[in-house]
């Protein structure tokens, strides 16, 4: 009871006895005046005093509402003076812990309000009264600091917090003789107190980040979302691709490509199925046709998958679409021709092979030993060269990413991976194994690791993006053509007919058909065993004698291999081609420097006799 209820209760009572004295004055009164009995005189008295002590208490409670219970007074001290730590943080309750030289901080002229718990529902806000108002929770922000500072005895506090993709950003204001080394020893114990705090079925992840001290707290499920394709900026110069966006602070950083970095020439795509690099690869390729020019930007697609490459032919950006194994090897022998054909380094095309699934051709490909000699060729001299390789891949191992590729490799990406040994030991890439997938990645460039987030691309998304682009830039539905060995025609022969004066009397005649890839490799492989072969096959029985495959398969590869698979089907097609071709002798010798199959668009002029006749 305070000094008011006390004061009134005086009154109440001094009222009371006020009006059992004029009880008492009636029951003279009526004794004498009246001549009342003594009985009745004393029911009178009892009644008067009765009627006293019921105002008392009447007073006494109708009084009782009117007061409330004081808040606590917290003396203001002044600038420079020292301050509990609870006065520092804006805590309402006393902490038993020594007085530390703090200075108070100065509001900023407009401070946000502060961020609700993301769990919080919303509803509508009704006035409560101060003596009927009930314990609120702390929002995340306060229960940190609160957890902070009166569990773990810490002089760190959040100051603002900023909302991210997947985690919540929690900035730190520490005390001048605080060190981070005390918060990192108890970020477990953090995390599982923010567990508590939710109450939620889910793991919390908690990351202290030093150079800009600030906690990274992972959101729930619930709550996490991707950045959308639309709102990303597009004012980039040629040549630049975006990729994404990191927060190692309050602000997001842009993650970025520039295909004219050698530092950033090549680029592998490393994830789990479901990981999202498809969807980053097509993002990526994007973002290069919207920023550079077709007059100086080619791309090449290879994904003998999914058709997922074929809406870009209509793009001018775009020149072949490869589908097949055997349009792949034609692609890629094409694209490295280029590169050993631009010795002069006069090339001014910047020429981008995008391969998706590249274990594919690298690993399963009846050709795999050639892709892997081309593609190791592409990566080791194409930068300086003006071409730029980016594959992707499912789980990377030394089989899928040979050892000459992955020592070229300028940046790496990596997503959600179930088995990231190798990404550990090769590329020194550190917890891909814990991404959540849905656009998380992590980029390794330049000895440098950061964790991003990438643009969420659907179909709606790349259909508007490939209209922008046909908007800048046009539509050209003209690709490259690889012309079969047996369709191939007589460009030159048939163009000199035709302006020849003798046409009616001389008939053009057909050009030798340029080798493909294929052709070459076989030509070559029987060019390498035929001084073997008539002791190897066995022209009675039709076949290999026993013994000789391994012997001819070593010969073809140069090393040992097993008679087996790939390798015994690439040296049976050796064998048969010298079967049909015995009486060519030793014209064979001459099929390792013939000039690779020609690509042609259209009509192309054919100079003297690209191969030998049949």
């Amino acid at each position: 009871m305070n000094t008011k209820h006390q004061q009134l209760l005086k009154i109440g009572l001094i009222v009371g006895v006020w009006l059992g004295g004029a009880a008492c004055l009636v029951l003279i009164m009526g004794l004498l005046a009246l001549q009342l009995t003594t009985s009745q005189a004393w029911i009178l008295a009892l009644l008067a005093s009765g009627t006293a002590v019921g105002v008392a208490l009447v007073v006494e409670m109708a009084t009782r509402p009117l007061s409330a219970p004081e808040a606590p007074q917290h003396p203001s001290a002044p600038s420079g003076t020292p301050l509990k730590l609870e006065t520092f943080f804006g805590l309402s309750h006393s902490l038993p812990s020594k007085e530390l030289p703090m200075t108070v901080p100065q509001p900023p002229a407009q401070r946000q309000p502060p961020l609700a718990h993301p769990l919080a529902a919303p509803g509508p806000q009704t006035q409560i009264r101060t003596s009927e108002r009930p314990s609120m929770k702390p929002t995340e922000k306060d229960f940190i600091t609160r957890t902070l500072v009166q569990k773990y005895k810490l002089s760190i506090a959040v100051s603002r917090v900023v909302n991210t993709p997947d985690f919540y950003c929690y900035l730190l204001a520490i005390h001048q003789q605080e060190t981070l080394d005390r918060l990192e020893a108890v970020l477990r114990n953090l995390g599982n107190d923010i567990y508590q705090y939710r109450r939620l079925a889910e793991s919390v992840t908690v990351k202290l980040v030093h150079q800009f001290p600030h906690l990274q707290v992972s959101k729930p499920e619930n709550l996490r979302r991707p950045l959308q394709w639309e709102y990303r900026p597009r004012v980039l110069a040629p040549h630049v691709t975006l990729l994404g966006a990191s927060w190692n602070g309050p602000k997001p950083q842009p993650v970025l490509i520039n295909l004219a970095d050698p530092k950033q020439a090549h680029v592998a795509l490393f994830s789990s199925t479901g990981g999202g690099k498809s969807v980053l690869l097509n993002a990526m390729a994007l973002g290069v046709m919207e920023s550079s020019s077709p007059t100086d930007t080619e791309l090449y697609f290879v994904d003998t998958e999914s058709h997922q490459f074929d809406v870009y032919e209509q793009l001018p950006h775009v020149k072949f679409v490869a589908r097949t194994e055997e349009d792949a090897l034609d692609v890629i022998s094409y694209l490295a021709d280029l590169v050993e054909a631009d010795r002069e380094l006069r090339n001014p095309t910047r020429r981008v092979l995008v391969i998706d699934e590249a274990q594919l051709l690298t690993e399963a490909a009846d050709q795999a030993d050639e892709f892997q000699r081309l593609l190791i060729y592409l990566a080791k001299v194409g930068r300086k060269h003006r071409f730029n390789l980016w594959l992707a891949t499912q789980d990377p191992t030394g089989d899928n990413v040979p050892t000459g590729i992955q020592r070229n490799i300028k940046v790496v990406v990596a997503g959600q991976t179930t088995d990231d040994s190798y990404l550990k030991r090769y590329f020194k890439i550190q917890g891909a194994n814990g991404l959540t997938g849905d656009g998380d990645f992590l980029i390794m460039c330049g000895a440098q690791q950061r964790r991003f987030k990438s643009f969420w691309l659907d179909e709606a998304a790349r259909q508007m993006a490939i209209t922008a682009i046909t908007q800048r830039w046009g539509i050209d539905d003209e690709v490259l053509l690889f012309v079969p060995a047996d369709a191939a025609v007589g460009a030159g022969a048939a163009l000199d007919a035709a302006h020849s004066p003798y046409l009616p009397d001389i008939s053009p005649a057909p050009v030798t058909p340029p080798l493909s890839p294929q052709e070459r490799r076989i030509r070559t492989d029987a060019a390498k065993i035929r001084y073997l072969l008539p002791q190897a096959y066995d022209l009675d029985k039709g076949g290999v004698k026993e013994g000789w495959g391994v012997r001819l398969i070593a010969a073809i590869y140069g090393e040992d291999k097993p008679c087996e698979g790939r390798y015994r089907t690439r040296m049976l097609d050796a064998v048969a081609y010298w079967l049909d071709h015995q009486d060519m002798g030793d014209e064979l010798d001459e099929v390792v420097n013939q000039a690779s199959r020609k690509l042609v668009l259209g009509w192309r002029s054919a100079d003297g006799d690209d191969g030998l006749s049949n």
